[in-house]
């Protein structure tokens, strides 16, 4: 079990630490990334019968340890990475299940899957078949994530922005802006009941600060705040990314923004999958995990 004690250990290897986002490595955890992986490998390898819920209850007892400013964001990207390793161990419990969890064809032309779901935190499978003309707005996010990199990968780019706004300029980013900055238009979404609406705020000006290209070269992943601006650019065919999100603590401050006023005032719908369609997608990225896995011996 784990125990204060444990806490004591953690607090003080995140505090001693100054982060640099988006976060590429846990060197300054060390410890605590250990104690994660064991306490987690312990529950997996000592379970005869392994279900979601044990993996939920598992990763709770992780993240309440720890706080949005205290390490909720390293453990989320231990943690992630643990269920990467077990990545095809998971699909099957997921299959054997029959979960009713968010299975569904984003707007944006990805597929959807959450796997493991709580009111802490949310694992979800991102799977892209192809790579159709495909724009993504600078945004930001509910939930500080991880996401690591299963097959194929992306450009990620971070930017900087400052609102016009007044309302908005608590929203705006820190640091220095970069040398280019482009004029570009706000929204964000507002929940009006059965869906939401989204609400133009104005103008915003915005410079991009960091670019580099992610490949599934040894899962390669970042985590990223729930503040910072991002988007994902030129992403490859059949891309696949495993994502972990933390508690929902941006939820009226997640803005989007775009080079173009918006027409379409409520939020693009989703396309649910039923089992078969989710069951045979799990089948083929079960086949290209074991392919990758045999490909490394």
């Amino acid at each position: 079990m784990l125990s204060f004690r444990t806490l004591d250990t953690h607090s003080k290897f995140v505090h001693a630490s100054l982060r640099k986002f988006p976060l590429t490595t846990l060197d300054h955890v060390n410890e605590w990334f250990q104690i994660c992986e064991n306490y987690l490998d312990n529950i997996w390898n000592n379970t005869v019968i392994k279900t979601s819920a044990m993996l939920c209850d598992a990763i709770d007892t992780l993240l309440s340890l720890t706080t949005a400013e205290i390490g909720e964001l390293e453990t989320l990207h231990i943690v992630n990475h643990w269920l990467v390793l077990h990545l095809s161990d998971l699909l099957k419990i997921v299959i054997d299940e029959e979960q009713q969890n968010e299975r569904q064809i984003h707007p944006l032309g990805f597929i959807r899957i959450v796997l493991l779901s709580t009111k802490h935190f949310k694992c979800r499978l991102h799977y892209r078949k192809n790579n159709a003309a495909f724009k993504e707005d600078i945004h930001n996010h509910k939930c500080n994530f991880s996401a690591i990199m299963i097959h194929g990968g992306y450009c990620h780019e971070i930017f900087h922005v400052k609102f016009n706004n007044k309302n908005l300029q608590y929203l705006n980013s820190s640091g220095e802006s970069g040398k280019n900055q482009d004029l570009l238009e706000c929204y964000r979404f507002r929940n009006t009941g059965q869906m939401n609406e989204q609400e133009h705020t104005g103008t915003a000006l915005s410079s991009k600060i960091q670019s580099y290209d992610l490949i599934n070269d040894d899962c390669t992943s970042y985590a990223l705040p729930s503040h910072i601006y991002h988007r994902v650019a030129n992403p490859s065919p059949c891309l696949i990314t495993l994502t972990l999100r933390g508690t929902v603590r941006n939820k009226e401050d997640c803005v989007f923004l775009c080079d173009r006023v918006q027409e379409t005032k409520s939020e693009m719908e989703t396309k649910s999958l039923d089992k078969n369609e989710v069951n045979s997608l799990f089948q083929e990225i079960l086949v290209m995990l074991s392919s990758a896995e045999k490909n490394q011996l």
